[in-house]
Formats: C-alpha cells, sequence, structure tokens
C-alpha cells in the first residue's frame, strides 16, 4: 500500500491536522513525507502511518509492518550502493547513553557496564527508533531481548518502551522501576507512563505529582494529559482549568474533549463553539459530534444541517458522517437517496455502511 493511496483512504486530513495528532513534528516535515523522494526518517513516518491506519479503519500492526518492510528495503538498497553499513534483522549496534536529573525523586541506574569497555566508545551510534519499532513486532522474547539490549547501553528510551511493555502484562512493580530510571535520566515522557502506572495502583497523589512534571516539561499536550487526570477523578473544575491552559498554549487537541466535558457539565453553548472551532481547525471527528449535541438536544434541523454542510467539505473527513446522514434520510423516507450515502461511506472506509447497504437491499426485495 502506497502513503498515498493510504492518505486517501484515511480522508486526505490536512498535514497540519496530522501534526496536532501525533504531537511529535511540525506539519512542514510530515508534507515533505508526500512530496519528497528521499527516504522519510523511520520515526515520523511510523506516527504517520499508524494516524493514517486508524482513521482509514485498517488493521494498525500490518499496515505499519507493510510500511517498515518497505523502509527497510529502501534503506538496504541505499546503504548498498553508498557502500555502507546494511541494515539486518539481528544487528544491535551499540550507542551511549545520557542522564540528567528530574525535579522529582526518580533515580538514574548506574552506567552500564558495557559502556565501560574498552573501544565502547568508538563503536557507531544505534538507531533506537528502528530496534524499537522491530521490537513491536518481534515474538515476547524477541522484543524483551531487544529492551534489554537498549537498557545495557543506557538507552532512556529502552528504560521507558520496557517499562510500558511491563505494565501491559501487569508487571506494575517492574514497569515502575524502569520509568522512574528513565525519569532520571531526563526522558521527558517518562512521567506520563509512570502517572499511568502509579494511577492502576491506586496511588493517585503520586500520579498527579508525574502529570504536573511533565507540564513543567513544556511538552505541547502535557496540559491535557493532566485534564484529562482530573476529569477521571471527578474533578470537572481543575480538567476545564487545564484544558483550557492547554488551549492558551495553542494545543488544538484540547478542544474537543473541553466539548465532551462541557456536555457533561451541562454547558450545552460552550460545548457548540468548542466543537465549531475543532471543524474551522479540520477536526473532521468534531462534527459528527456537533451533530450528536444538536439531536440530543432535540435540534433535528440543526443536525442535519450541521451534516449537509460538511459531508462533501474537503477540510474534513467524513468517514461516518454519510451513516449518519443516511439513517435521517431513512426517517425522511428518502430510500434511495440513503442508499447513496451509504455507499459513499462504504468508499471512505466505514465498515457499518455495507450491513446498512444489505439491509435496504433485503427490505426492497
Amino acid at each position: 500500500m502506497d502513503l498515498h493511496e493510504l492518505h486517501l483512504l484515511a480522508g486526505y486530513p490536512s498535514s497540519r491536522m496530522m501534526a496536532t495528532a501525533i504531537a511529535s513534528s511540525s506539519h512542514t516535515r510530515i508534507h515533505k513525507l508526500f512530496v519528497e523522494p528521499r527516504r522519510p526518517d523511520w520515526g515520523l513516518l511510523e506516527l504517520v502511518v499508524e494516524y493514517l491506519a486508524e482513521r482509514a479503519h485498517r488493521d494498525t500492526a500490518s499496515t505499519r509492518r507493510h510500511f517498515y518492510d518497505r523502509w527497510v528495503a529502501v534503506a538496504r538498497a541505499s546503504d548498498a550502493d553508498a557502500g555502507g553499513p546494511r541494515l539486518t534483522r539481528t544487528a544491535l549496534p551499540t550507542a551511549t547513553g545520557t542522564s540528567a536529573s528530574a525535579s522529582i525523586p526518580f533515580a538514574a541506574p548506574p552506567a552500564p557496564e558495557t559502556l565501560r569497555e574498552e573501544g565502547a566508545a568508538h563503536q557507531p551510534a544505534e538507531n533506537v527508533d528502528v530496534l524499537l519499532s522491530r521490537a513491536k513486532t518481534a515474538s515476547p522474547e524477541e522484543a524483551e531481548e531487544i529492551y534489554k539490549h537498549l537498557i545495557s547501553r543506557g538507552s532512556s528510551m529502552g528504560y521507558m518502551t520496557y517499562g510500558n511493555w511491563q505494565a501491559k502484562r501487569g508487571n506494575l512493580v517492574e514497569a515502575e522501576r524502569l520509568l522512574r530510571a528513565a525519569a532520571g535520566m531526563g526522558n521527558k515522557h517518562a512521567p506520563v507512563s509512570l502517572g499511568r502506572v502509579l494511577e492502576k495502583q491506586e496511588r493517585f497523589d503520586e500520579a498527579r505529582v508525574c502529570y504536573e512534571e511533565f507540564l513543567r516539561s513544556g511538552e505541547r499536550n502535557a496540559a491535557v494529559v493532566l485534564a484529562k487526570f482530573h476529569e477521571k477523578r471527578g474533578n470537572r473544575s481543575e480538567a476545564e482549568k487545564a484544558y483550557l491552559a492547554a488551549l492558551e498554549q495553542g494545543d488544538e487537541t484540547a478542544r474537543v474533549p473541553l466539548a465532551k466535558l462541557y456536555e457533561k457539565m451541562g454547558k450545552t453553548e460552550s460545548a457548540e463553539r468548542m466543537y465549531l472551532a475543532a471543524i474551522q481547525r479540520e477536526d473532521g471527528g468534531a462534527v459528527g459530534l456537533l451533530a450528536r449535541l444538536y439531536a440530543r438536544s432535540g435540534d433535528l434541523g440543526r443536525q442535519e444541517q450541521v451534516l449537509e454542510d460538511y459531508i462533501t467539505s474537503s477540510a474534513v473527513t467524513p468517514s461516518g458522517l454519510p451513516v449518519m446522514l443516511g439513517k435521517i434520510r431513512e426517517r425522511q423516507g428518502r430510500v434511495e437517496e440513503a442508499l447513496e450515502l451509504y455507499r459513499m461511506a462504504v468508499t471512505l472506509g466505514s465498515a457499518a455502511a455495507s450491513g446498512e447497504i444489505e439491509r435496504l437491499e433485503r427490505a426492497a426485495g
């Protein structure tokens, strides 16, 4: 599957929208993925592929694997042409580690013995992103081997990813140890993962400290992380403050969750404003949410109008919108129009639309 084809199936989200969603790069770098012929950085490409695969309703793991295999093939060909080293499945080159102190008591691990071996400083730097991506599709045994290798080389990403891996398997004590080590080495994202592990252990005060530490790091989505923590704990006023702080810092991803929070708080007009602002910034998911808000308010005319306004707009991804409008057309007795809308949804990757078509065709005899 070509990247441009995946982009089409995902509804052509803009580079700005993708940059906001993955929160890891500028929209200019993402735009270059689609227009420049040179081999891209895998770390950025992986994030974009995962985002597009999810929007296109494709299996994320198999899609990522497909693009990774193609990326490796290009890398091997490039290295061979240049007379450089070839990337192999078993190659595990070394890298030096870094350490930094955090403002909360995360202890950095001692320097690994392997880094003090003679000649270690002259070994080539290792591509951590490639190894971590390989671990995602490897067997549990192979993945653990990769994580342990990265830890032996002092990689804070190795500590953090291995910690997350342990957390998914329910090994919360070991996960906490690894994530504290990653935070102690200066990994800015480790406090978030550590906070989630502490939440699972119902150590909520400690988790809050971790999220506040992440907020001090200046990362773009830090205020949203803190807001969601407060929201889960039922502290809606604190969640609202954090979402508003995120917007002040330029994090547009806060608009939709803030709108949902306003709905829970009964602030319908505020929710409507937030959804409309999100739509203006090319967030197609906000269209359906706004339509549902109008429906719950009993304003069916405005629900229909917002769907009609945006269903063919290139500024948003209408994936589920044709199905919603098709349901309205059915209630109005306009069955042929409903069928056309469901067929449109199928071309946009909606799995639900196929069943709607079969149901209507059976009813028609």
